[in-house]
């Protein structure tokens, strides 16, 4: 399994919708989901399995962002 070159933790290299490789944290959080807000017939609440993106909880994680400035 990879792994981050800043932190060492565990990842998943996952696809974006818009095309680029983006990295999440290998282990799923589950998460309360309200189905009225994403949907789903008859709303309702359900625990669904969510990967979290990797630059949300590494510490190194500005090292590796993008400069969107220029």
């Amino acid at each position: 399994m990879p792994t981050c070159k800043g932190c060492g933790q565990s990842i998943i290299w996952i696809k974006t919708i818009a095309g680029k490789n983006h990295p999440v944290n290998a282990m799923p959080k589950k998460l309360w989901i309200d189905g009225d807000d994403i949907g789903l017939p008859g709303g309702g609440w359900s625990v669904e399995k969510c990967y979290e993106s990797h630059f949300a909880t590494c510490p190194a994680a500005d090292k590796f962002r993008k400069d969107r400035t220029s």
